[in-house]
């Protein structure tokens, strides 16, 4: 009974709240599209994403796991400092989402610490790992000044796709104005795809701004 209670309260406050704190896609005339990033930082692919953003001006958003930022202080603040958007991704990956945490929220706070003592920067954006939202993490961003970041377009590299496949799909989705791309910055196949995808959307007419630039599009 009380996680049907839990299930129905979830539902009311996706329906009412869902449009103000959990963006999916933005409805925009601009041609803009948006780079994100999870599970990183890495020690290795990280920076080749680096690389490759600075040599082709392109902007991303990186949402990033606590404890990976704790062990890697120095590739948080390159991305800082590269003008790219940092974001939460948890303390814990896999331990926010085994359902063991009493108050998930606590591990947001938690990384949202590590985050910003590292980067000096606010954070404003949370991605949930696998994007599994509870009802109580939700009622506690409803409170705050953060908003859900999800995303439009999978790439599917943490599939073991081939290059040719993810690109593949993510240009069977047509026109990808508003669109966000999911990608995780701990894969060869990531950095392999990243340019080339790169040169593609760009000779398209596109450009690739952070999520906050995009939630601001007309």
């Amino acid at each position: 009974m009380i996680k049907k209670l839990k299930e129905y309260l979830k539902k009311i406050i996706l329906f009412l709240f869902s449009k103000k704190i959990i963006l999916r896609h933005r409805k925009t005339r601009e041609k803009i599209v948006s780079l994100t990033f999870d599970d990183g930082p890495h020690p290795k692919y990280t920076q080749q994403i680096l690389d490759i953003l600075k040599k082709h001006n392109a902007a991303a958003t990186f949402f990033m796991i606590g404890q990976h930022a704790a062990q890697h202080p120095e590739i948080v603040k390159q991305i800082a400092e590269d003008g790219h958007e940092l974001g939460n991704h948890s303390l814990n990956h896999n331990e926010f989402v085994r359902g063991k945490l009493k108050y998930p929220h606590k591990e947001m706070i938690e990384a949202q610490k590590v985050l910003e003592d590292i980067s000096k920067r606010e954070i404003t954006l949370f991605r949930p790992p696998y994007g599994i939202l509870s009802l109580r993490v939700m009622i506690n961003l409803m409170f705050s000044n953060m908003k859900i970041v999800m995303w439009t377009i999978d790439s599917d590299d943490w599939k073991g796709r081939a290059k040719e496949e993810i690109i593949e799909k993510i240009f069977s989705r047509g026109d990808l104005s508003g669109h966000i791309l999911l990608f995780h910055d701990r894969f060869q196949v990531t950095v392999e795809t990243l340019e080339e995808l790169i040169l593609k959307i760009k000779k398209m007419g596109y450009e690739f701004v952070t999520v906050s630039s995009m939630i601001a599009s007309r």
